[in-house]
């Protein structure tokens, strides 16, 4: 498929008249997409090899001349000659957009001079007046003011230029890097939480000077490079010189002799350390022998995961090499090797041996940041916009993101790029967020390679079992991803890593790997709009019946209400229904123009007035841009549905919604037969609720409803079958 993306040069303002169209098919590569701009532009890009632009993915509205120019483009995406288009644009690209920004190299370096030239150029400008004699004339009849103006434009010029503009620093607004590697020299310019003051960060490095082979993992865009820089600075403070290289830089699937010798030569390239040559692993050792040196070294080998691709020769010929000199440390100058990478590196091993060279206690897995240094970074991030910033939307950011650094510097260049140009009176409220949250912010996700690259992973055949965690090794896959956490201190526990990357997974992978939907037109009521009843009586017949009856077991909470004549019993949990809801819901009404955002919330709860708990709700855009809210609950008392019928009125009512819907799955069969409703008040406010009962199987589900005609008359339905009964899912 061909799509058009709108290019612009860098600083070639105003974007709007300058930007221009390429028209490429997806399967092109970033290469050749090179080639086509140049073709396109023979005039500008004359002296230019193709291949020497730099291109960078971004999604800025064409008319915002104000944000282009203020973009840090290594915040970005670089598009890189031997991706593909289809790696970077999954779909047809946002129209009235620049989605390619030009960065051309320099043609020519001028190298810096010294205050000596100064006097060089006022000498040549002086012979060059003097050998004309009609020049002569003019400064001879202008000689009072000409010379003085001509010295003070030079020296202003030539001063400013090569005296003070290396060395003194200028004043800018701080960034939100999401996709890089914060190195020392940033920390000043970007908002940054110093992981050194980290509890666990201090042990790990005392750890790395005792000597070993160690771990630092995390999942990508976590900040694993960022805190491996700060512990160079740290390690330096004690007199160690640390080594860092990345595997990106090693070739793993030729011969011993090329993986040592790429390995040497990326040591040196990144490092300033004169080492002999490396051709083996016997070089390797004999170049850090520890009578050559008196200095004592700390190896850092970055995507260390690469090794999983090596051949089984080279794999294991490095980490015997690697867990040799964990053995013999007395031989080598090397004090440890600290290795960064996803989880999977705590079970890489050699093919001849069951041991891994790693001991998991010798780990840091790359701490995410706390709620308070969240708090610090917004409260920072806001005084230097000048604008005030609810607790409530800091709160929510934290719990969405569970901490995590890339994601949480997303939400602050999300609200940077914008919100600012946006929010009255300097204020950013909760009632914005959310609204900006529902409309907005899971598709500026889809931006950032990071994302798009999980998406794609895990949408491929070879992950779809993973997808259904029915069996324990799988998990270790989606911990890679940055899916799941592992739980520290049991180590065999898992749970999604944040609210943000549910709802990515939620809309844009299990529909894809699940694509059932009802083969039948989506229901409207008389007047054109969606039936939402119906809706959800059809897609709760695409039920996957095996996941909902094995999530008695497998995914439960303890009921809190009697169900079979039980107390206590193990039901599924509201997780279980929302993800089989919203599976049936992108694959259904997009068809028509319907737009879904899946996620959870955070509330204050009435009851107890301090305490935070989430909920989760579904929100339909329609074709006319309104806006339909259904939150959802599983097997709820009386008063956590009293909770959410409040709950669901105050969040319609922060989004302009339409139409709000409370939709509780239990398995309590009482309130089928007697149903909890909403006060009057409530009623007339427009609240519709529909109590879903299914059986331990999933093959008898029953309703009870109160909802609103197209009239605003109230009307009930007591304990009605679902039509039909339910469809067996299609795996």
């Amino acid at each position: 498929m061909s799509i058009t993306l709108f290019c612009f040069i860098k600083g070639n303002f105003p974007a709007t008249k300058n930007a221009f169209p390429i028209k490429i098919n997806e399967k092109e590569t970033i290469g050749e997409l090179k080639k086509v701009i140049k073709a396109e532009n023979p005039r500008g890009f004359t002296s230019i090899d193709a291949k020497d632009m730099k291109l960078w993915k971004v999604r800025i509205k064409s008319d915002r001349d104000d944000l282009i120019q203020n973009l840090t483009l290594r915040d970005n995406d670089e598009l890189l000659n031997t991706n593909d288009i289809e790696d970077y644009w999954t779909g047809i690209p946002t129209k009235k957009h620049i989605h390619v920004i030009i960065d051309l190299p320099e043609l020519i370096v001028t190298p810096k001079r010294d205050v000596s030239e100064f006097w060089e150029l006022i000498a040549t400008l002086r012979s060059q007046v003097e050998t004309s004699p009609r020049k002569r004339k003019a400064v001879e009849e202008s000689k009072n003011f000409l010379n003085p103006i001509i010295l003070y434009f030079l020296a202003s010029s030539f001063y400013l230029r090569e005296v003070l503009c290396p060395t003194v620093p200028v004043l800018r607004k701080k960034k939100w890097t999401i996709n890089e590697t914060i190195k020392p020299n940033e920390v000043q310019s970007v908002y940054f939480v110093d992981p050194a003051f980290n509890e666990k960060t201090t042990i790990f490095v005392q750890r790395i000077i005792k000597g070993s082979l160690l771990m630092l993992t995390g999942a990508r865009a976590s900040g694993k490079s960022t805190r491996v820089y700060r512990l160079i600075q740290q390690l330096h403070d004690h007199d160690y010189i640390c080594l860092y290289t990345s595997f990106k830089y090693v070739i793993f699937k030729e011969s011993l002799r090329t993986f040592w010798n790429t390995l040497g030569n990326a040591i040196k390239m990144s490092n300033d350390t004169k080492l002999c040559e490396i051709h083996s692993s016997s070089d390797f050792l004999n170049a850090f022998a520890k009578d050559k040196w008196d200095k004592k070294f700390i190896l850092f080998l970055d995507e260390f995961d690469k090794l999983y691709d090596a051949t089984d020769e080279v794999r294991n010929n490095c980490l015997e090499i690697f867990r040799g000199l964990k053995n013999t440390a007395d031989g080598s100058a090397i004090v440890s090797i600290v290795a960064t990478g996803t989880f999977s590196i705590r079970f890489l091993n050699s093919s001849n041996s069951r041991l891994s060279p790693f001991n998991v206690a010798d780990s840091l897995n790359n701490p995410y940041f706390s709620e308070e240094e969240v708090k610090l970074l917004f409260d920072e991030f806001a005084t230097d916009r000048n604008i005030k910033i609810d607790s409530e939307v800091v709160k929510d950011i934290y719990v969405q993101s569970n901490g995590h650094p890339g994601l949480i510097c997303f939400c602050g260049r999300s609200i940077d790029d914008y919100l600012i140009g946006k929010i009255q009176n300097q204020h950013l409220d909760s009632a914005i967020w959310q609204s900006f949250s529902v409309e907005s912010l899971h598709e500026h996700m889809l931006s950032y390679l990071t994302f798009r690259k999980m998406i794609k992973t895990l949408t491929s055949e070879i992950s779809k079992r993973a997808m259904e965690l029915l069996r324990f090794r799988f998990l270790g896959f989606l911990v890679n991803e940055g899916v799941l956490l592992m739980d520290e201190a049991t180590k065999n526990q898992f749970k999604i890593s944040s609210a943000y990357i549910d709802g990515l997974i939620r809309r844009h992978v299990v529909p894809k790997v699940y694509p059932s939907a009802p083969q039948i037109r989506i229901p409207r009521t008389s007047n054109g709009s969606l039936a939402i009843l119906k809706t959800l009586k059809e897609s709760i017949r695409l039920f996957d019946k095996e996941i909902i009856s094995r999530s008695s077991v497998c995914s439960y909470k303890r009921a809190r209400v009697k169900v079979d004549g039980l107390s206590n019993k193990t039901v599924p949990r509201e997780s279980v229904y929302d993800t089989e809801l919203s599976r049936v819901l992108f694959n259904w009404l997009p068809m028509e123009g319907f737009i879904i955002i899946g996620q959870w919330n955070l509330i204050k709860c009435r009851s107890s007035g301090g305490n935070y708990h989430r909920y989760s709700n579904i929100v339909i855009t329609t074709t006319e841009r309104s806006k339909i809210v259904l939150e959802l609950l599983a097997t709820a008392t009386k008063t956590e549905l009293e909770e959410h019928f409040m709950q669901a009125l105050d969040y319609a009512k922060m989004l302009s919604a339409g139409e709000t819907w409370i939709v509780h799955f239990t398995r309590e069969f009482d309130i089928i037969l007697k149903p909890h409703w909403p006060s009057d008040e409530q009623q007339a406010s427009g609240l519709n609720v529909v109590h879903f009962w299914h059986d331990e199987e999933f093959t008898n589900v029953r309703m009870s409803s109160l909802l609103h005609n197209s009239a605003g008359e109230i009307y009930h339905i007591i304990n009605q079958p679902v039509a039909g009964g339910i469809w067996p899912c299609k795996r």
